[in-house]
Parts: C-alpha cells; sequence; structure tokens
C-alpha cells in the first residue's frame, strides 16, 4: 500500500507533443499522460489526459471538487490516473470552467455548467479510445457533478468518493471553513442572514482563498442527491467514504436504502481518512498521499475492474 504513490511517481521522460497541443510523458512502463486543452463550445477545458500502454480497456472521467477540497484532492486523483492508466485505462481529468486552468471565471459557474464540462470531456474520451461507455469517479461535489453526466452515458460505471448525502451540511461545512479562515487571519467575519444577503449581493465569497460563486451555490443548495443517482439509471455504483470511523455513517446508509427502493443498488466501502478537507491542502510532498487515498484509489481499481475492493 505505500508503495503507491512512489511506484509511478519517478521513471518518466518528455516523449513530444500529444493531442490539443500538450506535451506528452510517458513512463517507463508504457503509461503516458498529456495536458493540453480541449475545445468545446462554452471555452477551453484545461485537462490531463493518461494513456494506457495497450488498447484501452476502458474511459474514465475524474470529476474534481471545488475550492480548497479540489486543492486537497488534486495530488490524489494524479495517482488514481497513474494507477489506472497502468491498468489499462484512458483516463481524463479536467477543471471546470473559470476554475483552474480552464477558461471563463468563477462567477458564471452553476451545476448544470460544470455537468456539461464533464460530458464535453467524456464524449472526447470516449471519441479517442472508441469504447461504447465510459465510467465516472467524482470526489465531493464532483461526485454529484459525475452522477448528472453519468446519466447521458448508459452503461459505465459510477464511483463516488466521499459524495455530500446533504447539500444544506455540505454548505454549513463550507461557510465555518470560512468563517475559521477569516478568524486566523484577525478578520471578523459576518454570518447568518448578513453573509447571505451579502453573498448575493456580491455574487461571490472568498473561502480560504478561493472563490464561491453565488450562481454554483444556488444552482446546488437544492439538489437532491438521492434523484440525481436515480437518475443516473441502473448501472455499477460504488460509494466509498473517507473517514475515521469505519462504519457507514447514517446519511449515506439512508441515501444507499433509499436508491435500493428505486431500483438502483448502490454499493459502499469506507477507507481510513483523518485528515481535514478544507485546511493543509498544501501540507504534503510530491510523493506523499494521505492514508485514506492509498486505500481509495486500489478500491476504485478493483471497482472498475469488476472486481470486489
Amino acid at each position: 500500500m505505500e508503495t503507491i504513490d512512489r511506484r509511478l511517481a519517478s521513471g518518466w521522460s518528455t516523449s513530444g507533443n500529444g493531442a490539443h497541443g500538450g506535451t506528452m510523458l510517458t513512463h517507463e512502463s508504457g503509461i503516458s499522460s498529456v495536458a493540453g486543452f480541449l475545445d468545446t463550445k462554452r471555452g477551453r477545458l484545461f485537462t490531463v489526459r493518461h494513456r494506457p500502454a495497450g488498447e484501452p480497456k476502458r474511459a474514465v472521467v475524474v470529476c474534481s471538487p471545488i475550492l480548497a477540497e479540489a486543492i486537497r484532492s488534486q495530488r490524489r486523483e494524479l495517482v488514481l490516473g497513474w494507477e489506472l492508466s497502468a491498468a489499462g485505462a484512458t483516463v481524463a481529468r479536467f477543471h471546470y470552467l473559470g476554475a483552474g486552468n480552464s477558461d471563463g471565471t468563477p462567477e458564471a459557474m452553476t451545476f448544470d455548467g460544470l455537468v456539461a464540462d464533464a460530458t464535453a470531456v467524456a464524449h472526447a474520451v470516449q471519441e479517442e479510445t472508441g469504447l461504447p461507455t465510459v465510467d465516472f469517479v467524482g470526489t465531493r461535489l464532483g461526485a454529484l457533478v459525475a452522477a448528472a453526466a453519468a446519466a447521458h452515458f448508459p452503461g459505465g460505471s459510477l464511483v463516488l468518493w466521499e459524495p455530500p448525502t446533504d447539500l444544506g451540511r455540505y454548505y454549513n461545512e463550507v461557510f465555518r471553513a470560512r468563517m475559521i479562515g477569516l478568524l486566523k487571519r484577525g478578520e471578523r467575519s459576518a454570518g447568518g442572514k448578513d453573509l447571505m444577503e451579502a453573498f448575493a449581493r456580491d455574487g461571490v465569497i472568498d473561502v480560504i482563498g478561493n472563490p464561491l460563486p453565488y450562481s454554483l451555490y444556488e444552482t446546488t443548495i437544492g439538489l437532491d442527491v438521492g434523484d440525481l443517482l436515480v437518475a443516473a439509471g441502473p448501472r455499477p455504483m460504488h460509494a466509498i467514504q473517507m473517514s475515521v470511523k469505519p462504519d457507514i455513517r447514517p446519511g449515506l446508509t439512508t441515501l444507499i436504502e433509499r436508491c435500493a427502493k428505486a431500483g438502483i443498488p448502490v454499493e459502499a466501502t469506507s477507507v481510513h481518512y483523518d485528515e481535514a478537507w478544507w485546511f493543509g491542502a498544501s501540507g504534503y510532498t510530491f510523493v506523499e498521499v494521505e492514508s485514506g487515498a492509498l486505500e481509495a484509489i486500489p478500491a476504485t481499481v478493483a471497482i472498475l475492474a469488476g472486481e470486489t475492493p
């Protein structure tokens, strides 16, 4: 387990230009990675594609979380891309429009826009591989994006990393993180009604150095996670809980039971994870991944290979 990150962290060399104008890196094992831009009707999406040494067996799209959680998850998703490509998959990771290196501004971000970005990337990777299905992996809010995008691609698997089951509670965590961040800087924070009025008026608030657009909040706060999973249709679905405690949390258990009643079975696995999602996101080095990642990554590779993690 401890060698997952280190096994593929070295042995890379530049091997010319790949698609979309990016520089391709090839590993001594034969897998490769290339970063570039994907042109869409809404703007250019920054993407990284991880390719297997031989013909791809699966096409996988990874949907990241937002804000500081995206920083916390970045390394984990990179290693996942390496491991899945080593297992024979073509994997696409990307930045949403309005975030990271992609075009656009945060103020224009909406949930439908995030889903459109994921869908565009999925169409591109499906065209590249020629495979009939696309699998999706999503983390935190990105899990909901993955579920909504998967509805457009029947038959593929859906893996949800630490999905929020209650958007009200999720945003309470966001606002709490914002308040703690301000207090650490010696600043006072408005809360409750005053905060929400300012949020709606200004169109964006800062959450630990990351802009949260009101348009994204407004289009996600009312989402029903169960409805999204049911709409994704019957397919292999697996939720991976990242928690100190091994027992599946009540919220996730209730969600799974609800989906089962609708004829949509969702399996669940819990992996140990005791790091804060919102703080300390840059506290690990290039070859270190938190303990939860070391368990979630091989579990996901096994799930997508049709094995029991």
